[in-house]
């Protein structure tokens, strides 16, 4: 059985962006939600409403096409202060319409991630699913007195994925394989 980390979760290293916001004049990330483990990206509710206008704004270029990380940064907090100008009009919409304001929101968050669910399952199945197994297995087995799980324990090290920080929808992400 692949070793996991507890719980099935993995670990990133984030370097917030210093990039200065009004809001925040030490730097911020992107607002965004997570649907499931993974995250999404706050847009303006027409950019995400369609899905080929999302993808256009949340992709960066790639190193291997000839972009530099220049580049890369440009995009990326084009990005960021593209979602920065959704969050302030998801906001209002709030504070004049309640919560209810977020219904459009969730409705193409859940649209946009739907494809993307089937690869997100085999991640869990590899990960989060196994890690609870080996717990109930675990619980099982003590609930009957048994310490036969008790000496499956080990050390296990990892080494963060190689190559540059990715820039990632908070800042700068290192890292590590979930198995």
């Amino acid at each position: 059985m692949t070793a996991v980390f507890p719980g099935g979760t993995s670990v990133s290293h984030l370097q917030v962006y210093d990039w200065p916001t009004q809001d925040a004049p030490q730097g911020s990330g992107s607002p965004h939600l997570h649907t499931t483990s993974t995250e999404a990206y706050v847009t303006l509710a027409d950019v995400l409403a369609d899905p080929e206008r999302y993808a256009a704004a949340a992709a960066l270029p790639r190193l291997d096409d000839g972009a530099t990380d220049a580049d890369l940064a440009a995009a990326a907090r084009a990005r960021r202060d593209l979602a920065l100008e959704g969050y302030a009009a998801l906001r209002s919409a709030v504070d004049q319409h309640g919560p209810d304001a977020l219904a459009p929101l969730y409705d193409a968050a859940a649209r946009l991630v739907a494809p993307r669910t089937g690869t997100w399952r085999e991640i869990w199945e590899g990960s989060v699913q196994q890690a609870a197994g080996q717990t109930d297995a675990a619980l099982e087995a003590l609930a009957d007195a048994s310490p036969v799980t008790l000496d499956e324990g080990s050390v296990a090290a990892a080494d963060a994925a190689e190559g540059p920080r990715r820039y990632g929808m908070c800042g700068r992400l290192r890292t590590w394989p979930l198995a």
